[in-house]
């Protein structure tokens, strides 16, 4: 429970420094960007933490790209 606590404290903190800058120069998109990677790092962070199974992101990719090489295969002509 400390680490994750640890965590997310860390977070806060560099959110606290980052956000002003970012704030101040009116850059939404790039608050965007920061706010959504430090979210999925502290996320990842903490289940790593935990101990909490974090899916390997091949397996989605190799879901979603095999049955399109598979078509560009069978358009191309190529077997395997």
């Amino acid at each position: 429970m400390v680490p994750s606590i640890s965590i997310f404290l860390l977070a806060v903190f560099i959110a606290m420094y980052e956000l002003p800058s970012l704030l101040q120069q009116e850059s939404r998109k790039d608050l965007a960007v920061f706010v959504i990677f430090l979210a999925a790092g502290m996320t990842l962070s903490i289940l790593q933490v935990l101990r909490i199974s974090i899916p390997n992101p091949i397996v989605v990719i190799t879901f979603i790209f095999e049955p399109l090489a598979h078509v560009i295969d069978r358009v191309l002509g190529i077997r395997r």
